[in-house]
């Protein structure tokens, strides 16, 4: 409990650190240092397919939430405890380029991996099937030979190496448009 407050009194410190340096009080960014591509921001209210991969990123990571698509309390509380556990301030619950980074560089997973980052990535390749003229992927977790073939197919390689996920392939999968 003690540790609970002496935490809690650091974060506020910080955060009225933050506020009196002008430093913005929200992951709002799009974009991180060098990087030309944009981010999705997703913060408390919003509706989406990101949203939908990013709450079973969280709970690949260990931080469970329910999966219904919607940004509601509980998926903000889960992401502020993963802004805590790596050092992401501010701590507020939003989703912007940096957070996706964090999130994404840790969300590597290799091909027969079964896991519910699998099912991110099968989220986030099923906002692309009308696009890649595709059948809906179904999100079972497994990454085997429909969910490598869907990847093959977003990426326009029949012959890509489909064997890892990189963080450079989810942020492509993540800051693209269609049906997001």
């Amino acid at each position: 409990m003690k540790l609970k407050k002496i935490t809690m009194t650091v974060l506020a410190a910080a955060a009225i650190t933050a506020v009196g340096s002008g430093t913005a009080l929200a992951d709002t960014a799009t974009h991180v240092a060098g990087d030309s591509y944009p981010y999705p921001v997703l913060k408390q209210g919003t509706k989406s397919e990101n949203v939908r991969a990013l709450q079973w990123l969280l709970n690949c990571h260990g931080y469970p939430v329910g999966v219904p698509s919607h940004f509601g309390p509980s998926t903000g509380h889960q992401v502020k405890a993963y802004q805590v556990k790596f050092g992401l301030m501010p701590f507020d619950g939003n989703v912007g380029a940096y957070t996706w980074t964090s999130i994404l560089t840790h969300s590597q997973i290799h091909y027969g991996d079964h896991s519910d980052c699998v099912k991110a990535l099968q989220v986030e390749l099923n906002k692309f099937r009308t696009v890649d003229n595709v059948a809906d992927l179904p999100i079972t977790g497994y990454f085997g030979p429909k969910t490598r073939a869907a990847y093959r197919k977003f990426f326009k390689d029949p012959y890509a190496p489909a064997q890892v996920v990189t963080p450079y392939a989810w942020h492509v999968l993540v800051e693209s448009f269609p049906n997001a």
